[in-house]
């Protein structure tokens, strides 16, 4: 099924969908760059409905059991929550004009989003209602992770940071030296860190 391309009256840019899909329940799901979230049936392709971010998003989609969860870069800075039955938008959270290149990640009730803004952002999954937000030294693209109460928060000012995954505070953080823009892969003990990660300069 074609979610997006090139041709004649496309933008210029990769079109069609740069995210990792997300699939459970029989479910696909990417986003595009033209900002349209698609579910469709993961056995046939076909769609069953469509939804928008109103603008390119990188950022994959994030599912739960009822929603389903995707993050805009600057043009339209939304972290947003859809439901995963229609695609009725559930709310909007717009406290980041930057944009996203982290992938959320829901841990609870909780989802977790790094921005151009340099911020973590931590806002409530049912509401959207911000909680907390964290100040990094640079923009975070990478995902966080969430293990154990506490969130590993890499950033591209070359920190790893380890946080209270309920108050926002710092814990911790390991100065790498340098840039990081992908997502860890990661074990979290308590005041601990081990991590295997894909790092680029």
């Amino acid at each position: 099924y074609q979610v997006g391309g090139t041709g004649p009256g496309t933008l210029g840019g990769s079109n069609g969908s740069e995210t990792s899909p997300a699939v459970d329940r029989g479910e696909f799901y990417c986003v595009t760059y033209f900002g349209d979230l698609f579910c469709l049936d993961a056995a046939d392709g076909r769609p069953r409905w469509k939804a928008s971010t109103l603008a390119d998003t990188d950022a994959s989609p994030v599912l739960s059991d009822d929603f389903v969860y995707a993050a805009s870069e600057e043009d339209s800075s939304h972290l947003f929550c859809f439901a995963r039955a229609d695609g009725r938008e559930i709310w909007r959270y717009d406290d980041n004009r930057a944009g996203y290149w982290s992938t959320p990640a829901l841990a609870g009730d909780r989802v977790y989003v790094g921005g151009q803004d340099h911020n973590l952002h931590c806002v409530d999954a049912a509401t959207g209602k911000p909680l907390w937000r964290f100040r990094t030294g640079a923009p975070v693209w990478s995902s966080p992770a969430v293990v154990d109460d506490r969130v590993i928060c890499p950033s591209t000012d070359g920190r790893i940071y380890l946080l209270d995954a309920r108050s926002g505070q710092e814990i911790s953080r390991f100065d790498a030296g340098v840039t990081i823009r992908r997502t860890l892969l990661s074990i979290c003990f308590p005041r601990r860190i081990t991590a295997a990660a894909a790092i680029s300069s």
